[in-house]
This record gives C-alpha cells, structure tokens and sequence, in this order.
C-alpha cells in the first residue's frame, strides 16, 4: 500500500488561493459554489505532492472521493482534474463576483423610502435585463451553454449588486449555477455515449429535462422579477 505524501504549505496554499476555498467536485458536480469546510486532497499518485496533483475538497467530497465502491463508477483522477481546472478559471475569472455563501454580494433597498429611479439607473438597469433575456435565449436555443457563455454573462450582469436588492442578484446567481450544472451535465452524457452505464445515463438525461423546462419558463419569470425595478418611480409603502 502507498504512503501518502504530505503536501508542503506552499501547496496547500497555492491551492486554498487558487480554489477560494470552493470544493471542485461541489463546483463541478452541482454548480455548487459555495464556500466548504475542507481539505487539500490527492487527485492520483499520493506520493505525489505537486501542485498539479493537488485539489481542494470539501469533507464529503474527500471521503467519497477516497473510499472504494464495487456498486457505482467511482470519480476518476482525469474527471475531478478538469472539474478543478473549471473552477479554477470560473474563481480566476469572477472571484470578486462571489462571496461565502456562494453568491453574489448583497444589496438591500431601504423599505419605506419612495424610490426615485433615474433615467442613468433605468438606462444600466435595462441593460441588465437584456442581458439576461439573451442568455435565457441562447441557452434554450440548444440546452447545452458553453463556459464562455457562462463566465460572460457573470461578467456582463456583475453591476447587478449595485443597481438591484438582493432578489435580483440571487436570482441572477441561480441562472448562472444552473446553466453550470447544465453544462456539466451535457458533458457527462457525452462521455457516458463512449461507457454507458444505463442507470447512471437515465439519472443525468432526467436532471437535463429538469433543468431543460426550467429554462424553458425563465422568460416569463425574468419579465416578472424585472418589472418592479424598471420603473422610473415607485413607492415601496410609505405616503410621501
């Protein structure tokens, strides 16, 4: 049996740096970007300390990802490395978008203030609702959004935390997870048509018609989400 190879500190911090403390696997299997207890893992050799060997896991995802199973495919070395990289250019990308929780910073509007929006605030705030209905657009044209698509569309919408409360700025974060999952998702399927496993082939072709529908009734619901905000006056509940 192999001894495990302690990682030096400067690894382990590299890695802390470079993950922001988000669990690849968390990331990659469910969109999940959420800041985790966790720990410095191996991904193959555990001799070897390198920080190309090396991934940040949270508990669950270190102990299943350790422990042996005769029932399901295990996670392979090669599918938890290309989920590190993804969440290493997703983090590299937009870190400052997200915050502990795994969402994007929060804003609240004062309740009982008459709220006074400016052509300048309508102007940035259309802007943002225009985004968001495109990329509903694009991800319904195929169902199979690409990364690039993804991180620009986080990157476009990141005023959001200043010119909305926090509902908009959840919900915003809640499209991009999603899209996440559904991209992950489309890769799965793609490799499970070179090693069918049937049971696990239904599980993710069931989760893509989940999301798929969801996206499909995102439209409307952006159209309802927004309205409230693209006013250019409206009184949240005190008599002015």
């Amino acid at each position: 049996m192999s001894r495990r190879k302690e990682f030096p500190r400067q690894v382990q911090d590299q890695v802390l740096i470079n993950s922001r403390r988000r669990c690849a696997l968390c990331f990659g299997l469910k969109g999940d970007l959420a800041v985790k207890p966790g720990q410095v893992a191996h991904i193959g050799d555990p001799k070897d300390s390198t920080l190309e060997n090396a991934v940040f896991l949270c508990l669950e995802h270190h102990d299943e990802y350790d422990s042996k199973t005769s029932q399901a495919k295990a996670l392979t070395p090669k599918e938890l490395k290309w989920y590190r990289d993804q969440l290493y250019g997703f983090v590299e990308k937009d870190g400052a978008w997200i915050n502990a929780s795994g969402a994007p910073h929060k804003q609240r509007i004062s309740k009982g203030h008459l709220i006074d929006v400016s052509l300048d605030v309508y102007d940035r705030r259309i802007l943002t609702y225009r985004t968001t209905m495109q990329f509903i657009r694009t991800v319904t044209k195929d169902l199979n959004p690409s990364l690039n698509d993804i991180f620009q569309f986080s990157t476009d919408t990141d005023e959001a935390i200043f010119l909305f409360d926090d509902t908009i700025a959840n919900y915003l974060a809640e499209i991009i997870n999603r899209a996440l999952r559904l991209h992950t998702l489309g890769w799965l399927r793609k490799r499970m048509e070179n090693d069918p496993a049937p049971q696990n082939f239904l599980h993710v072709a069931n989760e893509q018609a989940t999301l798929f529908e969801w996206f499909s009734n995102q439209p409307q619901a952006v159209r309802a989400r927004f309205i409230p905000f693209l006013r250019l006056s409206r009184s949240t509940g005190k008599k002015t």
